[in-house]
């Protein structure tokens, strides 16, 4: 069997995971957060907003020994594999998801992560990944003008005070 043009590949700084066998589908979920109101004798107004955080999940399994179905030779075993992906998420930072001959290729947190053994061979654990595209957020410069001094404020520069009756 010839092999796929694609590697899926989650990485967070010197750690990287390969995956072994590919899922059947990667699904992908785009969202916006639009807003509707219903006005009164008018009907229902939408207010279109910005695109949402993207979200990517799919389903695999990790083989506990090589088969032909796996993309490469030199598998991790399962435990391994599994324990790499729970370190990434204890870490608390966003990972890099990589799908190869795609233009997939964005920072992620990991959203869920579950999996289970007995659906393939004894040993293999299937699982399912949910990923969500993480962005980061840094504050704006802006840039203030000096404001002129008044001739008006006594030399003491104390505040104009008003009366309102």
């Amino acid at each position: 069997m010839a092999k796929s043009k694609y590697q899926l590949w989650i990485s967070q700084g010197k750690n990287k995971l390969r995956f072994p066998v590919l899922p059947e589908k990667l699904e992908l979920n785009n969202n916006v957060q639009n807003e509707s109101i219903k006005v009164s004798k008018f009907g229902e107004l939408t207010f279109l907003d910005v695109p949402g955080a993207r979200q990517i999940s799919f389903t695999a399994f990790f083989p506990k020994k090589y088969t032909p179905i796996a993309e490469y030779k030199s598998i991790p075993s399962p435990e391994n594999a599994i324990a790499k992906i729970e370190r990434m998420m204890r870490s608390k930072k966003p990972v890099r998801f990589i799908v190869t001959g795609t233009k997939i290729n964005m920072q992620c947190s990991i959203e869920s992560f579950n999996h289970s053994e007995g659906t393939y061979d004894i040993g293999d654990r299937e699982f399912t990944l949910q990923l969500k595209e993480y962005k980061t957020a840094s504050p704006r410069k802006i840039k203030r003008k000096a404001k002129k001094s008044s001739k008006k404020r006594s030399s003491k520069g104390a505040p104009k005070v008003y009366t309102v009756k």
